[in-house]
């Protein structure tokens, strides 16, 4: 029987990238993200077995309404992976920073993740074994000069992401933070508010990056283990390829 994954923030990126991932493993998924029209038009193009929802993860309605929906369904919930977040009005020193814009971070990354595994934990708990895949960062664990806010909202999500892990293991659920280094997404570009030669140009200064497919490949490593074992951590980072 196919395993049935549910991946928020799916609409772009990183989790766009771990819903085709998990699709071409076999996996049923259901995408989730605010933008529904785009969510749709992903569906259509990875075939049946994706199914989109809108979710808004700061609004505990539409949270709610998505975990009804899921408990609801024909299919069990083997998986969660959170891979919502935004980093607007990011590489900016905090005290030049808009505070809406360094609150929404957080309410996002850090406060919408804790929003929406909260309510699905039930719903995973009656499947054994089952999993939450957390997307970090390694500016969780380094923060960096003019990411305050965004390196805030990584610190959360990790200090959460270990204190659920031991909370989880009597319910049969796994949970694992993936730590990526700087990945090529539309972050950058929603940092700059749609900015593209600019957030071309911010990647570009980087000698490596990752590719959103790193990332999905390191959560799809992370589900594949068997019942008795538990990526707590997977950590990758760019590695520049030496031309010979």
């Amino acid at each position: 029987m196919s395993r049935h994954a549910l991946v928020a923030g799916a609409s772009s990126g990183i989790g766009a990238a771990v819903a085709q991932t998990l699709l071409e493993a076999g996996w049923h998924v259901t995408i989730a993200a605010r933008r529904l029209d785009v969510l749709t038009a992903l569906a259509d193009r990875f075939g049946p077995a994706c199914v989109p929802a809108a979710l808004d993860v700061t609004d505990q309605e539409s949270v709610d309404r998505l975990a009804r929906s899921l408990r609801n369904g024909p299919a069990d919930l083997h998986a969660l992976v959170n891979c919502a977040g935004h980093d607007v009005g990011g590489r900016t020193p905090f005290h030049r920073s808009d505070i809406d814009d360094a609150l929404s971070v957080l309410h996002t990354n850090a406060a919408g993740l804790l929003r929406l595994t909260h309510a699905l934990l039930p719903v995973l708990a009656e499947t054994d074994p089952a999993d939450v895949v957390n997307i970090g960062s390694v500016n969780g664990v380094r923060p960096a000069a003019g990411l305050a806010a965004y390196s805030a909202s990584k610190s959360a999500v990790h200090g959460f992401t270990a204190a659920l892990r031991e909370e989880c293991a009597d319910l049969g659920i796994r949970v694992t933070e993936v730590l990526p280094g700087m990945t090529r997404t539309g972050f950058a570009a929603t940092r700059w508010r749609g900015d593209q030669d600019k957030a071309a140009a911010y990647y570009d200064s980087y000698p490596a990056l990752l590719d959103p497919g790193d990332v999905a490949s390191a959560v799809r490593f992370a589900l594949d283990q068997p019942p008795g074992v538990c990526c707590t951590e997977i950590t990758i980072t760019p590695f520049p390829v030496r031309q010979r």
